[in-house]
């Protein structure tokens, strides 16, 4: 049996298709990532035995053909991570919405007869009156998308059966904990390490790292890395103006618009050569042309094995467990007139709160 795959390439994707194929079933995964052998940058490079075919969900056309002979098909692909679709909420919509809806109609020209979508809990929590967000309402659309678009398919004489499910806590399994406690050690300090060596092999003006990571979010690479170069640093980034020398001598430099919390900015100067983490949103994404595609495949790659740098990959700390905040706080509504009420509130605030 041949299952098709949309979005693959993700933390529930991946073992999937890893479950998948360890039942028997022939698993071919449907991604915007580079087909093998190019390096995959997840976790699928160690997975093998799959299909793959180079498809974006957002393009119809170039769905064609993927889920030929394909007896099902579960569709993950999604923007996902609240930061970015917060940031790019059209793309967010593309994906997610009218991704969901390009998929079932691919799975109807193919004659696809199981289709599963899945949505998330978020929609849930937001129904529930948690705080809305882009992702939620993207994933609340697709869902109520769904059946409509099995109805249509079904009446214009396509067969196709979907189901939309909607997954809790992927990582409260045990092999999801053990994948995590595998993966949770020292990810920032040895990845810093690693790039520091081979940094130093050559001269160079400026290093740029991403703020944070969407799995881990530990936020500390480009920190430690600035640390163990022994440069000057700067994080949440969102504008950078070079200056070639500045009054006194000092060199060329950096004005930096740092991001802070509530809405406020920070401008702050730095010498170079330092390292900067950059904030999400700081320049819009462009297509590339294709000169500069024909371009980049002829830039050289170069590649160093983990044991050429000398570097110390040993676990400095580990994730032990992963788990939802217990809440420790009640909400109490003061009932009564506003008289009543106000004394009630002084009574808490002198002997519960103590702030009288």
């Amino acid at each position: 049996m041949l299952i098709a795959i949309t979005g693959g390439s993700g933390f529930v994707g991946r073992h999937l298709a890893s479950a998948l194929m360890a039942e028997g079933a022939r698993v071919r995964v449907v991604d915007r990532a580079a087909p093998p052998p190019e390096p995959f940058p997840w976790g699928l490079k160690d997975v093998t035995g799959f299909e793959f075919v180079q498809s974006d969900v957002a393009d119809r056309r170039s769905l064609d053909g993927a889920f030929s002979g394909a007896a099902a098909v579960v569709h993950m692909a999604a923007i996902s991570t609240l930061r970015a679709c917060r940031v790019e909420p059209l793309a967010a919509f593309r994906v997610n919405v009218l991704g969901t809806a390009n998929v079932l109609d691919a799975c109807a020209e193919a004659s696809v007869g199981r289709v599963l979508t899945l949505s998330s809990r978020r929609v849930t929590q937001a129904g529930a009156g948690g705080p809305p967000d882009v992702y939620a309402a993207t994933k609340q659309i697709a869902e109520t998308f769904t059946p409509l678009t099995t109805e249509q398919e079904v009446a214009m004489g396509k067969e196709v059966a979907a189901k939309m499910i909607a997954y809790f806590k992927p990582f409260q399994n045990e092999k999801a904990q053990a994948y995590v406690r595998k993966v949770g050690r020292a990810v920032a300090l040895a990845s810093a390490r690693s790039l520091a060596a081979a940094i130093r092999k050559n001269q160079f003006d400026l290093v740029l790292t991403g703020l944070q990571s969407d799995d881990h979010g530990f936020g500390q690479t480009g920190v430690l890395l600035a640390e163990l170069l022994g440069m000057p640093h700067a994080t949440i980034i969102m504008q950078i103006e070079v200056q070639d020398g500045r009054p006194g001598g000092t060199g060329a430099g950096m004005k930096l618009k740092r991001e802070l919390e509530a809405g406020w900015f920070q401008w702050v100067e730095v010498p170079l050569p330092a390292v900067l983490s950059i904030q999400s949103g700081i320049n819009k994404p462009r297509y590339a042309t294709l000169k500069g595609i024909m371009a980049a495949k002829k830039k050289e790659i170069v590649i160093i094995p983990r044991a050429e740098l000398g570097v110390d990959f040993a676990p400095t700390h580990m994730v032990e467990k992963i788990y939802v905040p217990q809440k420790t706080k009640k909400t109490e509504f003061l009932s009564g007139t506003p008289k009543e009420v106000a004394a009630k509130l002084v009574e808490r605030l002198k002997h519960e709160a103590r702030v009288l």
